[in-house]
């Protein structure tokens, strides 16, 4: 079941009550808030046509609001917002203080959509800092399709400088937050300086967080909810590709309930395939402090001294991987 953390759930229920309109958000994301009217700085949604009714599709009116350029404010809807294809961000995105809900609908991880049933796509934002906040994001799983796995609550690729904070993703077909780089026609290398935290990041086909490529990534104070056995909570693969690697990640400091993982894998799973071989090695991975349950991954995956959480698969080696602090409670 969905726990929403204590402090997301209090402010929910007291956002009902108007939002106090001031110059700047507040540093908590979930505490009432709207921009001034007339502040430039922010482009609110319904402005541009959403609903949030359930029903219509407010997709045009998201990517509207988006193409501003502006940052994205989300008003609590009357019902939620209904999306049918994605929204591509060029800043900032948060809601009001209320968790406003914003739902995929037609999404089955079909790989034949590309990137098209994504809620949020951040691609090519080299900016001083975007962050995705305050916002609950529905991606629409049954719990039961395997069709695929390639709609994700958040793309982000061949960015630098993102935040993703104070959320609820839940129920993607692919990843609650997918984070790397691929080859194309336009501008395209591997993401630098991303945050995911204090985040509830549950009920993924695939994976609460999945890095295939990047540096100096974070993954901390999240509450990580993952209920079947597919892949792993946390997984660090880069493709078969012979460019892509991950180099300097932090996994801290974590809640984690993590169903038993297929073939005794593990729940943060780091594999380099060998088809990779040409890339850079992959390396400086933190895994500390983080805590719940998880079944331990089999023995010849299994990282000394990370009570059964990390596994790294034999292919290509790892660098410089640490494990400390890391503690399994009984169900």
């Amino acid at each position: 079941m969905l726990r929403v953390p204590p402090i997301l759930a209090a402010a929910a229920v007291a956002a009902v009550a108007a939002a106090a309109r001031s110059p700047s958000p507040p540093r908590v994301t979930t505490a009432a808030w709207a921009p001034a009217p007339g502040d430039l700085e922010w482009v609110n949604v319904r402005a541009h046509g959403a609903a949030g009714d359930g029903v219509a599709d407010d997709t045009a009116a998201f990517r509207a609001a988006a193409a501003t350029g502006r940052k994205l404010f989300v008003p609590r809807p009357p019902v939620a917002y209904r999306l049918t294809g994605f929204v591509a961000l060029r800043s900032s995105a948060r809601g009001d203080g209320s968790l406003p809900l914003i739902r995929m609908d037609g999404a089955d991880g079909d790989p034949d959509q590309g990137h098209a049933r994504n809620i949020f796509v951040i691609d090519g934002y080299t900016g001083p800092g975007l962050t995705v906040s305050g916002l609950r994001l529905d991606g629409g799983w049954d719990g039961a399709g395997a069709r695929g796995e390639w709609s994700h609550c958040i793309r982000v690729t061949s960015s630098r400088n993102v935040t993703i904070e104070d959320n609820v993703l839940e129920r993607p077909y692919g990843d609650c937050v997918f984070i790397g780089h691929y080859a194309g026609p336009s501008p395209s290398f591997a993401p630098r300086d991303v945050v995911v935290r204090n985040n509830t990041l549950s009920r993924p086909r695939r994976c609460a967080v999945a890095i295939v490529s990047g540096a100096n990534i974070a993954v901390r104070d999240n509450r990580i909810v993952k209920t079947n056995d597919y892949v792993a909570a946390i997984d660090l693969e880069p493709d078969a590709l012979g460019y892509q690697h991950v180099d300097g990640v932090e996994i801290t400091g974590n809640e984690l309930e993590v169903a038993p993982i297929a073939f005794g894998g593990a729940a943060v799973s780091l594999h380099d395939p060998l088809g990779n071989a040409s890339a850079a090695r992959s390396g400086n991975v933190v895994v500390a402090r983080n805590r719940g349950w998880w079944t331990p991954a089999a023995g010849y995956l299994r990282l000394p001294g990370s009570a059964g959480l990390v596994g790294v698969v034999p292919h290509l080696p790892w660098s410089n991987v640490t494990a400390s602090g890391n503690v399994l409670r009984a169900r």
